[in-house]
């Protein structure tokens, strides 16, 4: 269908990104790229914005996933950055139920507080839907209590990271 008339979903688009619904599934689209792109990339990048958008540094957040990778429930296949076709990064609360105009959800959307590795086939199960107890809420509080660790920008070692980990599991 799409191939047939190219222009009429050009033009579709064109009009849904026009109205707020359309913009703000643009920009949250757009950033659920960036994270990808960023994580998965092995090219280091000069995005600064990206520190900022995840609350810590690139190396960090690598290493906060692989913390909480897990085996595959059926096929228990180990989760590792040698698969990462077969697994996602996961929004834990739904982009969906944040505004994005409100700074606060906006700041607490991407943090790598609200992200996890979660296998394909459960990520599409899951969709948009809020896992019970980790609604907007729970966000809010977690990234309160994480903001007591100070800034995660700079971390560069595995011993850095290790002791950060470590207060985090105390922490949440």
């Amino acid at each position: 269908m799409r191939k047939n008339s190219p222009d009429k979903i050009k033009k579709h688009l064109k009009k849904y990104y026009s109205t707020e619904k359309g913009q703000i599934t643009r920009l949250w689209d757009s950033l659920r790229h960036r994270i990808k792109k960023y994580t998965f990339s092995k090219r280091e990048t000069h995005r600064k914005d990206m520190s900022k958008l995840t609350g810590c540094s690139k190396f960090f957040l690598l290493k906060y996933l692989e913390s909480i990778f897990y085996d595959h429930p059926v096929t228990n296949i180990k989760m590792t950055w040698s698969n990462t076709k077969d697994w996602h990064i996961d929004h834990i609360t739904p982009l969906k139920i944040l505004n994005p105009k409100n700074e606060e959800h906006f700041k607490i959307a991407n943090h790598f507080s609200n992200l996890q590795p979660l296998w394909a086939e459960e990520n599409y199960k899951k969709s948009s839907k809020v896992t019970p107890g980790y609604g907007v809420a729970h966000l809010k509080r977690k990234y309160k209590k994480l903001q007591s660790l100070g800034d995660l920008a700079n971390i560069s070692t595995k011993l850095e990271a290790d002791v950060v980990l470590k207060k985090i599991s105390k922490l949440i």
